[in-house]
């Protein structure tokens, strides 16, 4: 069959070649063959509030009409789809690599390669309600922001983009045992960008890579924190409507790509439906807690108000919670993790004390030496910070994670004695370990002071009729405990998530 010669038109993009153009794996052209393009739908196997951005060079989409993964929360989420009429990136920021030859202030660290991405021009909601974007032929590895507007470019809905090249979650995901339950947990916090435990010569970049971002208890959307080992301020590229970008500052003064709002500055209400509709409308500003407003965002009194009574403990779906033992919990539509994924509930970390129901419930009380599942050992016999942790050591200045065991726990020395220090004999399966990093938090007054040293997670549980949340937690002085205090541990704190299979 003779070739039939087709008059391309002069707009036409050729990396989204019109499918009437193409036939099989390729289109012959007169002169040549152009392969199909590569495509992903990124929501093809449910829909969420984080997609896993894993190819180079490739196009890809996703449902933008459905907010997360379309189960209501609170009460007056009565709506669970939006109508957007336009798309475009908000945030960038791609990782370092290499520690600065010269320590500045601030290090310029984190926006360079950040618009290779996401192809900025290439960030197209269609017709169907699927935003469209592609990623650069040499992508870094990073995390963007992405937004659904309306036409005079008010947020209605917005997304994480988690580009990893080559990351496929379920590959790397670690089977924790924890009295015979089996929960798979995602092997890096949302928005790192390696697994420490499996790189083989890590060095301080590869811990800085291995911290993921920060999030407001609650709340969907991701703060970027430090970069740079040695806490120095590093910047990322913030988008306006028209599509240009510029290059801020994540922390300090001068222009931050993300700022920090007083909760009284914010939806000035203390209407939970409010306020949550507020951070919505602007994912990258951080609502800061204050003992006026009871170290938490969702009201500005120093109490979660009678409205939010019942309410905002559902935000992440921890509904069914009994106890800090409990299992339960949904994935609701404010959840931050990818599809298939869910924030954990405070039940699923009893693999951290040796699978056992013996740990600590309070703030600050130590947990029995003994039971401290840990792979590393941290202190010695008197309970002093010995810096012999696998990597470097451990102390105030460089932190870098523990391992715990993930199948199996450690059991006590047969000649143990109570009170005693006793590091436990390793469980058969001394090689399955899985990795916190030890990255910190953003302080609930939006502070930048360098990322501490603290292991620490949220879970999705919190306490209602309160303003405080659970997390998980160990230190360099070898507490594990979940904590509830309003003392620094209200939900305006900026905390790592880690998911686990739903």
């Amino acid at each position: 069959t003779p070739l039939e010669r087709i008059t391309m038109p002069d707009d036409m993009n050729l990396h989204k070649i019109p499918a009437a153009y193409i036939k099989f794996a390729s289109t012959k052209w007169l002169g040549g063959f152009i392969p199909e393009a590569k495509f992903i739908d990124l929501s093809a196997n449910g829909t969420a509030n984080c997609y896993v951005v894993s190819e180079e060079d490739c196009e890809y989409k996703f449902k933008a009409t459905v907010k997360g993964n379309g189960v209501a929360a609170l009460s007056g989420d009565t709506e669970t789809t939006i109508a957007p009429t336009k798309a475009r990136l908000l945030w960038a920021q791609n990782q370092t690599t290499t520690d600065p030859a010269t320590i500045g202030y601030p290090q310029e660290y984190g926006a360079s390669k950040a618009d290779k991405m996401i192809i900025t021009s290439s960030v197209t909601l269609d017709d169907e309600g699927y935003i469209h974007f592609k990623t650069g032929g040499d992508m870094p590895n990073g995390n963007v922001g992405i937004v659904a507007t309306d036409d005079n470019d008010n947020v209605l809905w917005s997304w994480h983009l988690w580009v990893v090249k080559g990351y496929n979650p379920a590959a790397t995901d670690i089977n924790v045992t924890t009295k015979g339950v089996n929960t798979y947990f995602m092997d890096r916090n949302i928005g790192a960008l390696v697994n420490y435990a499996t790189v083989e010569s890590p060095d301080n970049n590869t811990h800085i890579a291995s911290r993921g971002l920060y999030y407001q208890w609650g709340r969907k959307d991701p703060f970027i924190g430090h970069q740079s080992a040695r806490g120095y301020a590093t910047q990322a590229l913030l988008f306006a409507a028209d599509g240009t970008s510029k290059k801020l500052y994540s922390c300090y003064g001068g222009d931050p790509v993300f700022a920090g709002v007083a909760a009284a500055d914010a939806a000035n209400s203390d209407d939970i439906n409010d306020i949550v509709a507020w951070t919505i409308a602007n994912p990258n500003k951080f609502v800061m807690g204050s003992g006026a407003s009871g170290y938490q965002w969702v009201s500005t009194t120093t109490a979660v108000p009678a409205s939010a009574d019942a309410e905002w403990p559902k935000l992440w779906g921890n509904a069914e919670y009994s106890s800090i033992w409990d299992k339960g919990g949904v994935k609701t539509m404010y959840d931050p993790c990818p599809a298939g994924y869910r924030v954990p509930s405070t039940g699923h970390y009893i693999f951290i004390t040796s699978h056992d129901d013996q740990a600590s419930n309070g703030y600050g009380n130590p947990l029995k030496n003994w039971k401290f599942n840990s792979v590393e050992k941290i202190y010695d016999a008197n309970g002093v910070a010995t810096g012999t942790a696998e990597t470097g050591s451990w102390s105030m200045s460089a932190p870098f994670g523990l391992h715990f065991y993930a199948n199996g726990a450690k059991t006590a020395s047969a000649d143990a004695q109570d009170g005693v220090q006793d590091y436990g004999n390793p469980p058969a399966d001394q090689e399955t370990v899985i990795y916190f990093p030890a990255q910190g938090e953003i302080p609930y007054s939006f502070g930048c002071s360098k990322n501490g040293n603290d292991v620490i997670v949220h879970t999705n549980a919190a306490i209602a009729n309160g303003n405080n949340c659970y997390r998980m937690k160990t230190s360099q002085d070898g507490n594990f405990y979940y904590a509830w205090t309003n003392i620094d541990w209200g939900q305006a704190q900026g905390l790592p998530v880690r998911c686990i299979r739903e």
